[in-house]
């Protein structure tokens, strides 16, 4: 699977969200979630 600049990427298991950090090194949004609570806490970005 592909996406173009601009583009959404979603992952559901975000962990430490490197799929989030090469998402905007590559010009791309990203949604992110984690079911575990302790790991997503750490990621919060106030909005």
């Amino acid at each position: 699977m592909t996406t173009l600049k601009g583009q959404t990427v979603y992952d559901p298991m975000a962990g430490s969200n490197t799929t989030g950090q090469v998402a905007l090194e590559m010009d791309r949004r990203f949604i992110a979630s984690e079911a575990d609570a302790r790991v997503s806490e750490r990621f919060r970005i106030p909005i």
